[in-house]
């Protein structure tokens, strides 16, 4: 499970995922916790790209910790095959905003991360902790994040995203150059 709102969730069980909105929502600190096992129903609906499940319940059936990531395949994730999937993607930051402490859904801040000759949006969730582009900006870093996508309201693909669970889920591989 990864938390995005209070009642907003997403669920993955091997190689599928699914967005769900909780029935009732739970705040801090009564929301579940990442890697929680969970039996998910609701009632299943259409919700832009992919379906999502509505007026969900999901009480906890253990806390076996989080799926393993895999590598990112940049193919896949820019066509959305990899949205709502636990995955790794390394690259350089090359952009990086700070989110406002109330800005909502407990971001922490964005970043763009070049993948070659690619490009994809991180939005950093959960507690901001020590999230600053100091160390960060020109850094070659390695991230873990769910797999998403951003789509006009057409329905059609503009840019892959991933969304990191926190700070955490960054590791440095290569700090910036000194300037």
């Amino acid at each position: 499970t990864l938390w995005l709102a209070a009642d907003s969730w997403l669920v993955q069980d091997g190689d599928a995922a699914i967005w769900a909105a909780l029935a009732a929502p739970l705040a801090p600190p009564g929301r579940l916790e990442l890697g929680t096992e969970v039996l998910v129903s609701g009632t299943l609906r259409q919700a832009g790209y992919k379906p999502k499940l509505f007026d969900a319940t999901a009480p906890v059936l253990g806390r076996p910790g989080l799926p393993a990531a895999r590598p990112a395949a940049l193919d896949r994730l820019f066509a959305g095959a990899d949205s709502g999937l636990r995955v790794t993607c390394e690259g350089v930051v090359q952009r990086f905003t700070p989110v406002a402490p109330d800005a909502g859904q407990g971001q922490a801040g964005m970043f763009v991360l070049a993948c070659g000759p690619r490009h994809v949006r991180v939005t950093v969730i959960g507690d901001r902790g020590t999230l600053t582009a100091d160390g960060l900006l020109d850094a070659r870093v390695r991230v873990t994040g769910i797999g998403a996508t951003d789509r006009n309201p057409r329905g059609e693909l503009q840019a892959p995203r991933l969304y990191l669970a926190g700070p955490h889920d960054i590791e440095v591989l290569e700090p910036p150059a000194a300037a």
